[in-house]
């Protein structure tokens, strides 16, 4: 089965102009980096369905390692660029053979399960339908419309139902994806006249993912999905935990607000930085070499990143000196950083704790808040309960992670015992992994 991703640039001059959900055009483009290169890393066949403008950014600049390429998406032109699930359902409706599309911000760690892969029907999760998606449909576009295929009709009547996400899409019954695709397309098409008086962003949640729920059951088509989980639409949790990744965690979708959450677009610009420093570069120079979150330096290369990562383990204890060059080495040492801590955890209680010297505790109104030295000048932000306070305040100095417990401990009343300290050290050890993985403390084996 190929893999397939589609980029359309919805008619922009040039790349910059939209951000494409994200908080910039950059993360959109460090998106696409990394989806690409971790697909490819598992599969050889990986072709790109796009348009001019996609083709030079994602091809001739940033040289994603596509192995076919179809400049097909340009005659989405008369679309407009809010119905960005136009392009997939275009996408899906040219395979001629059995595929699995994949969005641009879904990344892998591992293959998919060949039991997926061999089925008919394939999507990333059922979810159940609440009243976030309901408020859309009722809020502006329901009434508007001038024609609702018959598999959407008793959804206006329905106090509950289901929905594909598609993050990841395909499967082997390529006569189910033509009707559907023709069936999107004339919900789409016959509306045009109403484009205007909708909200077209969310008009894309029912021409693409409800359509095809509904489509399928109508036709008793089984669909199969990568999780079996079903959250609630507007409740997905743990799809952008790079901190987890890849031993917990072998895929990452950053869905909807997850686009927007500092740690999550960070963390996926580091991990790029760290493992993929030359097509970093490339989006560097194409954005004038107005990117920040490197020094001035720094040669992009993997070589490079080991050598950072090697100095800034041996001088973690000793070295004070904020600038560029350190938080630069931190970011990238951070990626997996909460994998060895646990195993080390599970291994040997005897090794050092530190508190990095790159935040400050910060009173607002009533409750305190962590900042995080960010390299781009950007903190980061998170809030601090009394348990947190008290831990950071045990790390003050460097502390060997067994005395540290035991400090920890004194707090407690003495009838804490049993089950109750075993919940208590259970989130302490939640708390420090936190903060490892948040970039506030790390570790030093002795």
């Amino acid at each position: 089965m190929k893999i397939i991703q589609s980029f359309w640039t919805s008619g922009i001059k040039s790349i910059k102009e939209n951000n494409f959900g994200w908080t910039s055009p950059e993360y959109n483009l460090i998106s696409w980096i990394l989806s690409a290169n971790q697909l490819r890393k598992y599969y050889d066949r990986l072709e790109l369905y796009t348009d001019k403008l996609g083709a030079k950014i994602l091809i001739e600049d940033l040289k994603l390692p596509y192995t076919n390429i179809h400049v097909v998406l340009d005659e989405l032109g008369t679309y407009d660029k809010d119905l960005w699930a136009i392009s997939k359902i275009k996408t899906y409706s040219l395979q001629n053979e059995p595929f699995l599309h994949v969005d641009g911000d879904v990344f892998i760690w591992d293959k998919f399960p060949e039991k997926l892969m061999r089925s008919d029907l394939i999507t990333q999760n059922l979810e159940i339908v609440t009243d976030y998606y309901r408020s859309m449909w009722d809020g502006g576009i329901q009434d508007n419309l001038l024609y609702v295929p018959k598999e959407l009709e008793s959804f206006n009547n329905a106090n509950a139902g289901y929905a594909c996400n598609m993050g990841i899409v395909g499967g082997g019954d390529i006569e189910f994806y033509k009707s559907y695709t023709k069936e999107a397309f004339n919900f789409v098409d016959k509306n045009k006249s109403v484009w205007d008086k909708i909200s077209k962003h969310n008009f894309n949640v029912f021409f693409e993912q409800l359509l095809f729920f509904r489509l399928a059951k109508k036709q008793s088509k089984n669909i199969n999905f990568l999780f079996e989980e079903t959250p609630k639409d507007n409740e997905y949790v743990g799809f952008g935990d790079f901190d987890k990744i890849p031993n917990e965690r072998t895929y990452l979708h950053l869905l909807g607000g997850y686009k927007k959450h500092d740690y999550c677009y960070r963390s996926m610009e580091n991990y790029v930085l760290r493992y993929y420093p030359e097509f970093y570069e490339r989006l560097v120079k194409l954005f004038d070499n107005k990117l920040s979150s490197h020094f001035p330096e720094y040669k992009f290369s993997k070589s490079e990143n080991q050598l950072l990562i090697n100095d800034f383990r041996s001088k973690i204890h000793v070295n004070n000196n904020i600038n560029k060059r350190y938080l630069f080495s931190r970011d990238i040492n951070s990626i997996g950083l909460l994998n060895d801590f646990k195993v080390l955890m599970n291994k040997d209680k005897n090794f050092l704790l530190y508190k990095l010297p790159c935040h400050d505790i910060i009173q607002e109104e009533n409750f305190k808040v962590l900042k995080v030295k960010e390299i781009s000048g950007n903190d980061l932000s998170y809030p601090l309960d009394e348990i947190d306070e008290i831990l950071l305040t045990e790390l003050d100095k460097p502390i060997v992670y067994r005395d540290l417990v035991y400090r920890l401990k004194m707090y407690l009343d003495d009838d804490v015992i049993g089950e109750d300290l075993i919940v208590f050290l259970n989130m302490i050890n939640e708390r420090l992994g936190y903060f490892v993985s948040r970039k506030v403390i790390s570790f030093y084996k002795k």
